[in-house]
């Protein structure tokens, strides 16, 4: 029998595993359209250099152009998630688990908590002044 408590703290816990796998998944998949990026451009200057030898000024133009419309285009990277030390319920720091090669679970997406309106200080009401005494 669990309580709700650690219900919640798994469900939580999974949370967290999806956002590091999305993360890890678009860090793979932006190394992987790097190196398709690569090759392509690779591809495109040994087309290039072969017109040039055999002498080819059309295809060496239509490869020049490629290129170049190829240098323009650049992925937008996502931005960066900061990672801090998992912890359990007792706050002792968690293991990475050796059978799970491709995911930590040593460290968690950093939590960052929502920001709040600061509400404006009030000035207090001004006291009355006092009242000069006579002396009689």
């Amino acid at each position: 029998m669990t309580t709700s408590y650690v219900l919640e703290k798994q469900e939580e816990l999974k949370a967290i595993k999806k956002l590091e796998r999305q993360a890890e998944k678009l860090i793979r998949d932006k190394e992987e359209a790097a190196k398709k990026a690569a090759a392509r451009a690779d591809s495109l200057r040994l087309a290039a250099k072969m017109a040039r030898i055999n002498g080819d000024e059309v295809a060496q133009a239509a490869a020049e152009k490629e290129i170049a419309a190829n240098a323009k285009v650049e992925m937008v990277a996502p931005a960066p998630v900061e990672m801090e030390r998992a912890r359990d319920d007792k706050g002792h720091y968690v293991a990475d688990d050796p059978s799970t090669p491709d995911i930590n679970e040593a460290f968690v997406p950093k939590k960052t908590a929502p920001k709040k309106k600061v509400a404006p200080k009030k000035k207090a009401a001004a006291k009355p002044k006092a009242k000069a005494r006579s002396k009689k």
